[in-house]
């Protein structure tokens, strides 16, 4: 069984790609809007639109950090029941005569810390990789920040 094949899984997956392009979004304006900032300050003024936008993408950033976080600790909670529900139901319907001959404590060890296991991999590793791929794409499509001067 693949875990992509899991529906709980593809939800996650989706939600995880929207959540890194919102993030990606962010990351880039506040980029900008310090480069505007940092550029002002050579010339000795004070970029307020430029503060006021670096101020706003730090307080989403934050906002979305912690959005992102909890929508990763439910997915993995509701993909680590399915798991363990589909290891239940594979043992039971492989029958009572193959579970006489399986060790307890190993089938006690795949759906309880086996399964827990996948905690930093579905909540910490997954949203980073999103993030990882969905930043330098951003940056490559040739979106302009709107602090940009006009050509």
């Amino acid at each position: 069984m693949k875990l992509l094949s899991l529906a709980p899984v593809r939800r996650y997956a989706l939600m995880l790609a929207v959540s890194a392009v919102l993030a990606a979004a962010l990351v880039v304006a506040q980029a900008s809007a310090l480069a505007s900032l940092v550029a002002a300050a050579v010339h000795g003024r004070v970029d307020r639109v430029a503060l006021a936008v670096s101020v706003g993408a730090i307080a989403l950033r934050v906002l979305h950090a912690i959005g992102t976080g909890a929508l990763s600790a439910r997915a993995a909670a509701g993909i680590k029941a399915r798991l363990r529900d589909d290891v239940l139901a594979s043992a039971v319907g492989r029958g009572p005569a193959w579970l006489g001959g399986q060790r307890a404590g190993e089938l006690a060890t795949l759906a309880g810390r086996g399964i827990d296991g996948l905690d930093g991999f579905l909540a910490g590793y997954l949203p980073q990789v999103g993030l990882a791929v969905a930043v330098p794409a951003r940056c490559s499509s040739g979106w302009r920040s709107p602090m940009s001067p006009r050509r």
